[in-house]
């Protein structure tokens, strides 16, 4: 029986099949049959089901968390605890939903795999079991799709024996389900207008190198990353930093920058990769010709033309920019994960430097006593507290800033009020008392425990005192810190200043590396075209496919010809917007609605599958249509991005003479008079 489970378990899931095979049973499982003989399972002497039919008790179980109209395919249930799979199998043949199965004793899913058989239901790809806390926020990210019907239950034993486990895992759950709601906004919301951004940014970030020259360049130096939390304003702690700044290297967030200047403090970086106006952040900050921006392609333009020492662009991971402009110049561009904060950004910038140890200033990512930023930061003062009546209250001179919003009247900013307050939840403080942070704070700060994981050979010291406690991190007050690290044995910024003078070039207009962009942009152009009419020409047939269902209700053979003939236009579709790396954002919308309605129902069906069912071949069609109009629309969008953007960018233009060409002209005609 095990090696049939196993077998099944290794086609979807092959790590957990591995981890089953290899693990060795202590002794803290016992298989018994209860009372009514059924089989039950107990660990460290606990039995993990009802003693008198089991069975009942996950019926029960899964009726009172799935209701009768919350079982197609577009709900998930979460349950904590296999046990022996009663309350998984309910789920399974009573159901279309999504199972995850979170069960934390290795022992148990062996036990189990051993006497029951459970070939089919792991063969399915409705379920997936994690084993590990670490693993529940991805597995969401692979699962949960926005607007799904998320139900999560626990087997009553689980629940009692594991009490403080269930809350960690309800928090996870709620962690992991912010930061997938907020991926898919992005990727839903924002992803098109990123890219627009960056295509606009083009032919002014095209000239900037990338920040990769930098890296391995600071082996074992001293860094810190400062960001604007309250914490920087505890006693000693930017005088610190004023004292060693010439002895380590120092990335700052955008919305610290104010901070530091107050405190006569200059970075060597400040990162920035918000698209929208941030310009109010570097206002009359006086060190900006003295450092270096770190931004991403579709940072808000203006920053741009703020009079930096140099701007370095920091490409994102996964980004299709990145991708494209990779394919462009036939090279590797490094991603940086920003995880969608700046301060993340700015971390793996200095360990990809080499940095180490790396010191976080200001990383709150909670709000002690209510407060929000630090006093000198651009967003200074900004705070929540509880009043006389026991209201909470924000203290925030422009909360329209805050949310980014402009509000159209009082009823929108109190809905938002609302948002704010529902958004808060309790984590661990950096001294072990109980923060009240945001939801997303919270991701982001599993975020960072996620880093330290992966590059354990980093000191990654926590020094914002009184914020969140970071898991895996040191906890030291700054000034313990750098003496602890003898920081001031380091001496790196005359090493760092002439690296970045020798390395740093700023590309001349139309040069080799515009070109190659502008012959990609050339390629593309073409198949956009493509698209758009294979585009048309599958919406007609599709169109007709559907009319002659209405009128037949049969599957006839011209239909199957029809029905060919999409198929492989459906090949040249895909091939096309899989080698265009930019048209999937413009897609990604439509993309996510056709998964949302169609894609489980339609996962390996095909259309020869379907002839003897009208109503679902239907479906499949409109499925099609929906697809073909994304592709159309996608194709018409990026075409009015790029070629506004290329209408002025030639292949070839003869440079025009700079400032000392002329100067040196003029002079010799100077000297010939």
């Amino acid at each position: 029986m095990l090696e049939k489970n196993l077998a099944a378990l290794r086609k979807l899931q092959p790590a957990l099949a591995k981890q089953v095979e290899e693990i060795t049973l202590s002794g803290k499982t016992q298989l018994f049959v209860g009372p009514n003989g059924d089989i039950n399972l107990a660990y460290e002497e606990i039995a993990l089901h009802r003693m008198a039919d089991p069975i009942g008790e996950a019926k029960e179980v899964f009726d009172a968390t799935m209701p009768e109209d919350s079982r197609d395919q577009d709900s998930i249930i979460f349950i904590f605890g296999l046990g022996v799979g009663y309350l998984l199998r309910r789920a399974y043949v009573s159901s279309e939903v999504q199972m995850i199965i979170y069960e934390p004793y290795l022992e148990v899913i062996r036990q189990t795999l051993e006497v029951i058989d459970f070939s089919q239901e792991f063969a399915s790809k409705r379920i997936s079991i994690v084993t590990s806390l670490e693993q529940i926020p991805l597995i969401l990210s692979q699962q949960y799709l926005m607007g799904d019907n998320l139900r999560i239950t626990a087997l009553p034993a689980y629940e009692e024996k594991e009490a403080e486990m269930y809350l960690n895992v309800l928090d996870e759950i709620k962690s992991g389900l912010h930061s997938n709601i907020i991926s898919q906004n992005t990727a839903l919301v924002m992803m098109e207008s990123f890219t627009r951004s960056s295509l606009e940014n083009l032919p002014v970030f095209i000239q900037y190198p990338d920040a990769m020259f930098l890296h391995d360049h600071c082996k074992n130096v001293p860094g810190v990353v400062v960001s604007a939390g309250p914490s920087l304003d505890r006693p000693g702690v930017l005088e610190t930093l004023k004292k060693y700044q010439d002895n380590m290297v120092i990335a700052c967030v955008g919305q610290a920058a104010k901070a530091l200047d107050k405190a006569q403090i200059t970075p060597d970086f400040v990162n920035l990769i918000e698209v929208q106006n941030i310009t109010h952040q570097l206002e009359n900050v006086s060190f900006i010709p003295d450092t270096n921006f770190v931004v991403l392609p579709q940072t808000y333009q203006d920053v741009f033309e703020y009079p930096a020492k140099r701007i370095l662009i920091s490409y994102a991971s996964q980004d299709p920019l990145t991708h494209w402009l990779s394919a462009a110049w036939d090279k590797s561009l490094f991603g940086y994960n920003h995880h969608g904060t700046v301060s993340i950004t700015a971390l793996i910038h200095l360990m990809k430097m080499g940095c180490n140890p790396i010191f976080l200033l200001g990383q709150d990512l909670a709000y002690p006593e209510g407060k929000m930023y630090a006093q000198n930061s651009v967003y200074a003062g900004k705070r929540f507290y509880t009043d006389e009546n026991g209201d909470k209250q924000l203290e925030w001179e422009n909360l329209d800033e805050f949310y980014g919003v402009f509000f159209k009247d009082d009823e929108e900013l109190e809905r938002k009020k609302k948002q704010f307050w529902g958004r808060l939840t309790e984590i661990k403080g950096w001294h072990g008392e109980k923060l009240e942070t945001d939801i997303a704070y919270d991701a982001f700060r599993k975020a960072f425990e996620t880093i330290k994981r992966n590059r354990s050979e980093f000191n990654l010291v926590n020094c914002s005192e009184g914020g969140a406690y970071i898991e895996g991190y040191e906890h030291l007050p700054f000034s313990e810190a750098v003496e602890k690290y003898a920081v001031s044995e380091s001496h790196p910024k005359a090493a760092l200043e002439a690296l970045l003078n020798e390395r740093y070039v700023v590309e001349k207009p139309y040069s080799e590396t515009y070109q190659k962009v502008y012959d990609q942009y050339n390629q593309d152009r073409q198949d956009l075209d493509t698209l758009l009419v294979l585009a048309e020409k599958g919406l007609k047939e599709v169109k007709k496919a559907l009319k002659e269902l209405k009128k037949d209700e049969a599957f006839s053979i011209p239909l199957g010809e029809r029905l060919q003939k999409m198929s492989e236009l459906d090949q040249e579709l895909v091939a096309l917007t899989a080698k265009n790396a930019l048209i999937n954002c413009y897609i990604r919308r439509d993309m996510f609605k056709f998964t949302k309605d169609y894609g489980r129902k339609m996962i390996l069906e095909d259309t020869e599958s379907l002839e003897g069912d009208i109503e679902a071949l239907k479906e499949n069609l409109e499925g099609t249509k929906l697809l073909y109009k994304a592709v159309q629309k996608g194709a018409k969008g990026l075409i009015n991005t790029l070629d506004p953007v290329f209408k002025d960018f030639p292949a070839h233009k003869k440079e025009e003479p700079t400032q000392t060409t002329k100067d040196k002209k003029l002079k010799v005609q100077l000297q010939n008079c």
